[in-house]
């Protein structure tokens, strides 16, 4: 894993050096975060929970662009905007990442596993927690599945229940509309995106690295992954585009 590190470093490298005459990319950039100075589900690597003072420094990086929270969609043009989720639902989004946020008025998203929640996992938000989270402002909650399951293993009826359970446990918690998911694992095909739509969300989110522009079917909008090494440097060139070539490997139908 280290070796593939530095070689997808050095790819992107390459590409941002050759890209300065030209500038970044125009859209809606979406990164995506885990943990923060926390064990992030099956992480055995340690690439998904990023240390709080290095959290600290990306979010003083994020202020010198536009960030917003929901899924809108720029208009083609010379725009570039972020923006910040977090998927599963532990307990350190709700302590350590949203007051350091929330201190520089970024907006944020958070996709929660609702059985993580429900089960009392350790290191997860309780209900009462989440409860807390999303009452601060500039702030969206939204579905991770119920069980965290990759969706295109399930059979129809198991994906169905991982999708309207998982939005119904969270309207009935905090007591307002889900109309966001993000896909576990980013493990989308056809038959979910189907699936997806019919139980009524509005967007999703893929693991796909590219930016989002007006011809992005909201449904399977793009995201960045963020992970424990990712220096000041390269988080600006994963949000400039630096970092796209890997989208052209793809991890969803499209």
């Amino acid at each position: 894993m280290r070796w593939q590190q530095v070689a997808q470093k050095a790819i992107s490298e390459g590409i941002s050096l050759s890209r300065l005459p030209f500038g970044c990319k125009f859209g809606f950039r979406v990164l995506s975060y885990h943990s923060v100075g926390g064990n992030a589900l099956g992480d055995n690597l340690g690439l998904s929970s990023i240390s709080i003072e290095l959290f600290k420094n990306h979010v003083a990086l994020l202020t010198n662009y536009r960030t917003i929270s929901k899924a809108i969609i720029p208009t083609e043009g010379n725009d570039l905007s972020v923006g910040v989720t977090f998927d599963d639902g532990y307990k350190d989004n709700l302590y350590t990442a949203a007051p350091i946020l929330l201190e520089k008025n970024i907006p944020f998203t958070v996709f929660i596993a609702t059985d993580l929640i429900a089960k009392g996992e350790s290191g997860f938000l309780t209900p009462a927690e989440l409860k807390e989270l999303a009452k601060f402002p500039n702030i969206t909650i939204g579905a991770h599945g119920k069980t965290h399951s990759h969706l295109t293993q399930l059979s129809n009826a198991d994906v169905f229940i991982e999708l309207r359970d998982s939005k119904s446990y969270l309207e009935d918690l905090l007591g307002a509309p889900i109309q966001s998911m993000s896909y576990p694992y980013g493990d989308v095909d056809v038959r979910i995106f189907e699936a997806v739509k019919n139980v009524g969300y509005i967007n999703a989110f893929t693991s796909r690295f590219a930016i989002n522009t007006s011809k992005t079917d909201p449904l399977l909008l793009n995201r960045c992954a963020i992970i424990s090494g990712d220096s000041l440097r390269t988080l600006r060139q994963k949000i400039e585009g630096d970092w796209d070539w890997r989208g052209i490997m793809g991890n969803h139908f499209t």
